[in-house]
């Protein structure tokens, strides 16, 4: 039973974040180092902002803070039938989802096509032993 919390925990805290990312334009609690990157997720509520640019709904933003919040301070939202029902999904018409027409519908050759994706130069992280 604890798993199957744990496991719904990460799920919700995933959701928040890429809530967050898709409305904002960048990942919450992005740094250039790692670590800092790794401090800010730890410390999640106190490094949370939401810039004016992004003019964020109040209920965006309850939304995201209530799916990114500490495991410690879980709230009461563990069903998806109560996620759904939230005020920012209010327009949304959750139940012809799939029915609706994507606002962008990429063109792909076949099943290995990556032409929608940035190119990114490889980094390794690891150093190897000689």
């Amino acid at each position: 039973m604890i798993f199957l919390f744990l496991i719904f925990t990460f799920y919700r805290w995933s959701h928040g974040a890429i809530m967050y990312e898709m409305l904002v334009g960048y990942a919450p609690f992005y740094s250039e180092d790692p670590m800092s990157m790794c401090r800010k997720i730890v410390n999640g509520r106190s490094h949370l902002k939401f810039s004016e640019e992004a003019r964020l709904s109040s209920e965006a933003k309850d939304l995201i803070n209530k799916l990114l919040c500490n495991v410690n301070q879980i709230f009461v939202m563990n069903r998806s039938h109560m996620i759904k029902a939230y005020p920012w999904f209010r327009s949304v018409e959750l139940e012809k989802l799939y029915q609706m027409e994507a606002a962008f519908i990429p063109e792909v050759i076949d099943e290995l096509d990556t032409q929608n994706f940035k190119n990114f130069e490889e980094v390794s992280y690891y150093s190897h032993a000689a």
